[in-house]
């Protein structure tokens, strides 16, 4: 086993130790290898967490769009107004499904249309609970919530790194 010096603080540490034992310095962040697998390219554990959410979150939209009653909906909206509710879901959906398939693959456009859709969600989830339904508290609740969630995990350095952001 070889050892290697940490940038930050000094101490030997292992050369296949992801972080200093002294400091808790990521070492991997000059590209250096992991098993023989680039440090840029070594997939967080998390991530794969935040990609099946991230689909589910887009199907939930997709069929909530689509199939979604208009008894959840308050009287006073027009059936135009309805068509356009649930034309957004579904091109939400959609793109939410899309970007799972790009956390998957690791690019860096799903990392962006990620953030700025967690954004968006984070900020809209309170006014789509405003909505007058039950339904509609519920899924504005567990959109903000997420939203914090996503932006959370994916402006952590290795994440970051991942991504090449």
């Amino acid at each position: 086993m070889s050892v290697m010096k940490c940038s930050k603080c000094g101490s030997e540490v292992s050369s296949e130790a992801m972080f200093c034992s002294s400091c808790g310095a990521y070492l991997r962040e000059r590209g250096l290898s992991y098993r023989g697998v680039p440090a840029t390219r070594i997939r967080p554990a998390g991530l794969m967490i935040s990609t099946i959410a991230t689909l589910v979150e887009g199907i939930i939209l997709l069929f909530f769009g689509l199939f979604i009653s208009s008894l959840f909906f308050p009287s006073w909206l027009s059936q135009a107004s309805l068509d356009l509710i649930r034309s957004v879901f579904v091109a939400i959906g959609i793109t939410e499904v899309v970007i799972a398939f790009g956390y998957f693959r690791g690019s860096g456009w799903a990392w962006s249309l990620g953030f700025a859709f967690s954004l968006i969600g984070f900020i809209t989830g309170p006014f789509i609970g405003l909505l007058g339904s039950y339904i509609f508290f519920v899924f504005g609740t567990f959109f903000s919530a997420f939203g914090i969630f996503k932006m959370g995990y994916l402006t952590r350095p290795y994440v970051r790194q991942f991504f090449g952001k």
